[in-house]
Protein backbone atom coordinates (compact mmCIF):
# COMPACT_ATOMS: atom_id res chain seq x y z
CA UNK A 1 0.00 0.00 0.00
CA UNK A 2 1.43 3.38 -1.00
CA UNK A 3 0.88 6.25 1.42
CA UNK A 4 1.55 9.56 -0.29
CA UNK A 5 2.76 12.35 1.92
CA UNK A 6 3.70 9.99 4.74
CA UNK A 7 7.23 9.85 6.01
CA UNK A 8 8.48 8.24 9.19
CA UNK A 9 11.22 9.95 11.16
CA UNK A 10 13.87 8.42 13.37
CA UNK A 11 14.48 10.18 16.67
CA UNK A 12 17.49 12.47 16.24
CA UNK A 13 19.34 14.99 18.36
CA UNK A 14 22.00 17.65 18.07
CA UNK A 15 24.17 19.42 20.63
CA UNK A 16 24.72 23.15 20.26
CA UNK A 17 26.31 25.94 22.24
CA UNK A 18 23.69 28.69 22.41
CA UNK A 19 24.66 32.28 21.71
CA UNK A 20 21.09 33.40 22.33
CA UNK A 21 19.67 32.22 25.64
CA UNK A 22 17.57 29.04 25.50
CA UNK A 23 15.66 27.30 28.26
CA UNK A 24 14.78 23.68 28.82
CA UNK A 25 11.45 22.79 27.24
CA UNK A 26 11.62 25.66 24.74
CA UNK A 27 10.11 24.71 21.37
CA UNK A 28 10.87 26.55 18.14
CA UNK A 29 10.31 26.14 14.41
CA UNK A 30 12.93 24.18 12.49
CA UNK A 31 13.39 27.29 10.32
CA UNK A 32 13.84 29.71 13.26
CA UNK A 33 16.66 28.49 15.49
CA UNK A 34 18.06 30.64 18.28
CA UNK A 35 21.58 31.79 17.35
CA UNK A 36 24.08 29.03 18.20
CA UNK A 37 27.16 27.14 17.10
CA UNK A 38 26.76 23.42 16.54
CA UNK A 39 29.00 21.23 18.67
CA UNK A 40 27.72 17.78 17.59
CA UNK A 41 25.74 17.71 14.35
CA UNK A 42 22.54 15.70 13.97
CA UNK A 43 22.84 12.15 15.31
CA UNK A 44 20.78 9.17 16.39
CA UNK A 45 21.55 7.36 19.63
CA UNK A 46 19.64 4.78 21.66
CA UNK A 47 18.76 7.23 24.42
CA UNK A 48 19.51 10.59 25.94
CA UNK A 49 19.48 9.33 29.50
CA UNK A 50 20.79 10.60 32.83
CA UNK A 51 24.04 8.67 32.39
CA UNK A 52 24.77 10.36 29.06
CA UNK A 53 23.79 13.78 30.42
CA UNK A 54 26.09 13.21 33.41
CA UNK A 55 28.97 12.27 31.09
CA UNK A 56 28.37 15.38 28.97
CA UNK A 57 28.28 17.50 32.14
CA UNK A 58 31.68 16.12 33.24
CA UNK A 59 33.22 16.81 29.82
CA UNK A 60 32.04 20.42 29.59
CA UNK A 61 32.62 21.51 33.19
CA UNK A 62 34.85 24.57 33.42
CA UNK A 63 35.23 25.00 29.65
CA UNK A 64 33.88 28.54 29.17
CA UNK A 65 35.69 30.25 26.28
CA UNK A 66 35.27 32.89 23.58
CA UNK A 67 34.92 32.49 19.84
CA UNK A 68 34.77 35.14 17.15
CA UNK A 69 33.52 35.41 13.63
CA UNK A 70 36.13 35.35 10.90
CA UNK A 71 34.35 35.49 7.54
CA UNK A 72 31.04 34.95 5.76
CA UNK A 73 30.52 31.71 3.84
CA UNK A 74 27.67 29.72 2.34
CA UNK A 75 26.86 26.10 3.22
CA UNK A 76 24.28 23.62 1.98
CA UNK A 77 23.86 21.65 -1.20
CA UNK A 78 22.85 24.84 -3.02
CA UNK A 79 25.34 27.06 -1.15
CA UNK A 80 22.41 29.15 0.06
CA UNK A 81 22.79 28.91 3.85
CA UNK A 82 24.67 31.97 5.12
CA UNK A 83 27.10 31.26 7.96
CA UNK A 84 29.93 33.01 9.71
CA UNK A 85 32.98 30.81 9.98
CA UNK A 86 34.62 31.01 13.40
CA UNK A 87 38.28 31.79 13.88
CA UNK A 88 40.31 28.70 14.60
CA UNK A 89 39.62 27.78 18.21
CA UNK A 90 41.39 24.86 19.87
CA UNK A 91 38.82 25.03 22.70
CA UNK A 92 35.90 24.69 20.30
CA UNK A 93 37.50 21.85 18.37
CA UNK A 94 38.42 20.01 21.59
CA UNK A 95 34.88 20.40 22.94
CA UNK A 96 33.46 19.07 19.65
CA UNK A 97 35.94 16.18 19.55
CA UNK A 98 35.35 15.17 23.18
CA UNK A 99 31.56 15.13 22.76
CA UNK A 100 31.77 13.36 19.38
CA UNK A 101 33.98 10.66 20.97
CA UNK A 102 31.50 10.26 23.83
CA UNK A 103 28.57 9.96 21.42
CA UNK A 104 30.43 7.52 19.15
CA UNK A 105 31.31 5.40 22.20
CA UNK A 106 27.55 5.31 22.95
CA UNK A 107 26.82 4.04 19.43
CA UNK A 108 25.70 7.35 17.92
CA UNK A 109 25.27 7.53 14.17
CA UNK A 110 25.82 10.99 12.68
CA UNK A 111 23.78 12.14 9.68
CA UNK A 112 26.88 13.73 8.14
CA UNK A 113 29.93 12.01 9.63
CA UNK A 114 32.19 13.83 7.16
CA UNK A 115 31.69 16.96 9.33
CA UNK A 116 32.65 15.20 12.54
CA UNK A 117 36.10 15.20 14.13
CA UNK A 118 38.62 16.09 11.37
CA UNK A 119 35.85 17.48 9.16
CA UNK A 120 34.40 19.77 11.86
CA UNK A 121 34.00 23.40 10.78
CA UNK A 122 33.19 25.87 13.55
CA UNK A 123 30.47 28.22 12.34
CA UNK A 124 27.33 30.11 13.25
CA UNK A 125 24.36 29.91 10.88
CA UNK A 126 22.88 33.36 10.40
CA UNK A 127 19.23 33.65 11.45
CA UNK A 128 16.53 35.98 10.20
CA UNK A 129 16.42 38.06 13.39
CA UNK A 130 19.84 37.43 14.94
CA UNK A 131 23.27 37.33 13.33
CA UNK A 132 26.90 37.06 14.33
CA UNK A 133 29.04 39.75 12.73
CA UNK A 134 32.49 39.16 11.30
CA UNK A 135 34.96 39.99 14.12
CA UNK A 136 32.20 39.81 16.75
CA UNK A 137 33.32 37.93 19.83
CA UNK A 138 30.92 35.81 21.92
CA UNK A 139 31.32 33.72 25.04
CA UNK A 140 30.31 30.06 24.97
CA UNK A 141 29.28 28.89 28.43
CA UNK A 142 26.74 26.10 27.91
CA UNK A 143 25.61 23.32 25.63
CA UNK A 144 22.02 22.44 24.82
CA UNK A 145 20.74 19.05 23.72
CA UNK A 146 18.12 19.58 21.03
CA UNK A 147 15.38 17.09 20.12
CA UNK A 148 15.14 17.33 16.33
CA UNK A 149 11.67 15.67 16.10
CA UNK A 150 9.71 16.46 19.29
CA UNK A 151 6.56 14.34 19.41
CA UNK A 152 7.50 13.12 15.92
CA UNK A 153 7.15 16.61 14.39
CA UNK A 154 9.90 17.31 11.81
CA UNK A 155 9.01 21.02 11.73
CA UNK A 156 9.73 21.72 15.40
CA UNK A 157 12.75 21.56 17.68
CA UNK A 158 12.79 21.29 21.48
CA UNK A 159 15.50 22.13 23.98
CA UNK A 160 15.79 18.97 26.07
CA UNK A 161 18.59 19.96 28.40
CA UNK A 162 20.87 22.94 28.98
CA UNK A 163 24.20 22.15 30.64
CA UNK A 164 26.22 25.12 31.86
CA UNK A 165 29.99 24.97 31.77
Amino acid sequence: MLLLGYMSFTQKYTIVSPIEQVIEGQVFESTHWPLHTTIADTFAVDAIDEDLISQIRRRVKGRTFNVSGEELAYFGKNADVEVVLLRDSPELYTLHSDLADLLLDRGAIFNDPQYTKGGFIGHVTQQATKRLAVNERVRLDAVAIIDMFPAGNPNKRRVMKVINF
